[in-house]
């Protein structure tokens, strides 16, 4: 082992391999001090890639392709490039395309145009659609603060339009009539309308349910004067256009993972009186057998600012890994009796 040390010193003295070696002192404990290799230096992209071999060769010279890029067209991207050097090699066919993307974004902050509606020369109108994951990364390197709203989490669900300022088409809202006393337009109880006449209109009844998923939303008991909405994930950011909530009683529940208190907390940045329900540490460890894992992409790791205490204990706890890694219950897994149990201590009636 020695006599291998000995001899990368002296091929780095005498740079005969095209590289040098950057060495350290250290002094493990009960052994004396030692000077040991700690990394090496190629002087030339050339010697690197013959040091590597063919195999690997192709990815240095891709990396390299990249990083030149990036220094001419966004040169502030240039430490992501250092720091996930395989991220990109693996965009490498595409990153030119990537930052004539980046460069639109900062010549339109919040540009307020959908996916496919961003004119770039030379890019298909699913290309951002497609790589919504590379670009969120991109965009939060270079973008200024105040073009970028934290409060989104993931890239899915309309994550990477709320964060950088896209629209959708108008979406529909879903709701359910729950109440047995409430008037059913004709005859029905279930409705899907545009979220423009959502916040028109004047839905009676006295408190509002949201469920993140659908078959919670479609099993969900009678409750009276009340009204469920299905929340699909993010989508809640669309009531924040309806005035008429802030006079309803607002509870919210959803998965018990970092993206379901996200949209807890997002949805109380327009309604702060919203309750959680079934959102707690003693729900999670109740059903320990039926947790699933959370997806990387949907996780959010950031601070929220509208979670009451016990809601960010849990928020730290999940994100921790302490209990495992990207710990997840979804609500679809509660026992019936437990969501009546906790209807009933809301006191909310299921008899008119």
């Amino acid at each position: 082992m020695i006599e291998h040390v000995q001899a990368l010193k002296k091929a780095s003295t005498r740079n005969e391999g095209g590289f040098l070696i950057k060495w350290q002192t250290v002094r493990p404990a009960g052994w004396q001090t030692q000077t040991v290799p700690r990394y090496a230096v190629f002087t030339t992209p050339e010697m690197a890639a013959a040091f590597l071999g063919a195999a690997q060769s192709s990815a240095l010279r891709q990396l390299l392709g990249v990083a030149e890029a990036t220094a001419s067209y966004a040169p502030e991207l240039l430490p992501l490039v250092h720091s996930k050097p395989f991220v990109a090699i693996e965009y490498a066919a595409k990153w030119g395309r990537l930052l004539d993307v980046v460069r639109y974004f900062r010549n339109h902050p919040r540009p307020g145009v959908g996916l496919r509606e961003i004119a770039v020369p030379g890019i298909d109108t699913k290309f951002v659609e497609n790589n919504k994951k590379i670009l969120d990364v991109m965009l939060s390197w270079v973008m200024p603060e105040d073009a970028l709203d934290r409060s989104a989490c993931g890239v899915i669900r309309g994550g990477f339009e709320q964060r950088h300022g896209l629209v959708t088409s108008d979406p529909l809202i879903r709701f359910r009539l729950l109440g047995p006393d409430m008037e059913m337009p004709f005859g029905m109880s279930d409705f899907s309308v545009p979220s423009r006449d959502f916040h028109a209109a004047k839905i009676p009844g006295e408190v509002v349910i949201i469920c993140e998923n659908k078959r919670t939303f479609e099993t969900f008991p009678a409750v009276a004067k009340g009204i469920v909405i299905w929340g699909q994930g993010r989508a809640v950011g669309l009531l924040g256009g309806a005035p008429w909530l802030q006079e309803r009683r607002l509870i919210y529940w959803g998965d018990i993972d970092t993206f379901g208190l996200s949209i807890l907390s997002h949805l109380r940045s327009y309604f702060p009186h919203t309750e959680s329900m079934l959102m707690d540490q003693e729900t999670l460890l109740a059903h320990k057998r039926l947790w699933t894992r959370e997806l990387d992409s949907e996780r959010c790791l950031t601070d929220l600012a509208h979670l009451t205490h016990p809601e960010n204990e849990l928020l730290q706890l999940l994100i921790s890994n302490k209990l495992g890694t990207n710990i997840r219950f979804e609500q679809e897994w509660l026992q019936p009796t437990l969501l009546q149990q906790a209807i009933d201590s809301r006191h909310l009636r299921t008899e008119p």
